[in-house]
């Protein structure tokens, strides 16, 4: 099925009324074990999606990540530096970066390491903590696919930002380069880049995925009244 034959079936499929609620824990199990495979992931609206297809085939011995580079995956995405990884399994920041990207791979993720979708956070936040709760359904499409969607956290950013940082950084929970939140926002690559180190200082974070595990666990700070106007 085309990619955008399937985020339309996708998106009426979970709109339908007939989805169920689930524990979203499951699905991340369900992915290092290799059940289920990522078809697609994006963002629609107020959802994040998920496309999960079954396999068929897989064995109950088989795991699709495990071992090292199911540690490092999951270390990375609660929000743990490369550089901190690596010295806790003795080996490179390349090898904590590959192992990573061969992780994403595995469970049917394309994308560089450092552009993992903010639902991939989700995720594994509410494997390793139980009180985690991000509001998931699912819907059956079809017979082999299966579609997920939790609400889309960084639509209600809970600090205060001048409104051209704030679609900038949604922008960059997205995955969006600074070249493409330029072109869209008709600046210049060094604008956004000037705004996103703006925001990291001011949230108090050093990257995406610092940013990202923030708004996935609503850990950021009281809102700063001084955030609001500057840079607008």
């Amino acid at each position: 099925m085309e990619e955008q034959t399937l985020r339309a079936a996708a998106i009426n499929v979970d709109a339908d009324g007939r989805a169920t609620r689930i524990d979203i824990a499951e699905i991340w199990h369900g992915l290092v074990s290799g059940v289920r495979v990522i078809a697609d992931s994006f963002y629609y609206g107020d959802r994040l999606f998920l496309v999960l297809r079954k396999r068929s085939d897989v064995l109950l011995e088989t795991r699709a990540v495990c071992g090292r580079r199911l540690i490092v995956l999951e270390q990375a995405l609660l929000g743990k530096s490369h550089k901190a990884i690596a010295i806790d399994l003795c080996v490179s920041p390349s090898a904590v970066s590959n192992a990573m990207r061969e992780a994403l791979q595995a469970i049917g993720w394309t994308c560089a390491p450092s552009k993992v979708p903010l639902i991939a956070v989700i995720l594994v936040h509410a494997a390793r903590d139980r009180s985690f709760s991000a509001g998931g359904r699912m819907s059956a499409l079809g017979d082999i696919w299966d579609v997920v969607s939790v609400p889309r956290a960084d639509l209600h950013f809970p600090v205060r930002l001048p409104n051209s940082v704030e679609v900038v950084v949604r922008h960059l929970v997205e995955g969006r380069t600074y070249a493409e939140i330029a072109q869209e926002r008709r600046v210049s690559t060094r604008t956004v880049a000037n705004q996103v180190a703006w925001a990291y200082r001011r949230l108090g974070i050093s990257g995406r995925m610092a940013l990202l595990v923030r708004i996935a666990t609503g850990a950021f700070a009281a809102t700063d009244p001084a955030l609001h106007g500057a840079l607008a």
